[in-house]
């Protein structure tokens, strides 16, 4: 991601009747779209960075999605 920031798309695909969470494990990324059933998508926003690269996750049905932005 630039260092800018701005919005990032994580698409989830799973089963019909399978539902599914998402969460931020550091405060410059911001999660839109939190929860789901079956496939579909998880809209982040994420902060400027003003400083040198930075490497934080989003915890989507227990996967790990790394974010590094520089």
């Amino acid at each position: 991601v630039a260092n800018d920031g701005g919005p990032l798309t994580i698409s989830v695909s799973t089963r019909p009747e399978c539902s599914w969470t998402a969460r931020s494990t550091v405060s410059w990324i911001q999660v839109n779209s939190a929860s789901g059933t079956a496939s579909g998508q998880v809209h982040l926003v994420i902060a400027v960075n003003t400083s040198g690269t930075r490497v934080g996750s989003v915890i989507v049905a227990s996967q790990q999605v790394t974010v590094t932005q520089r």
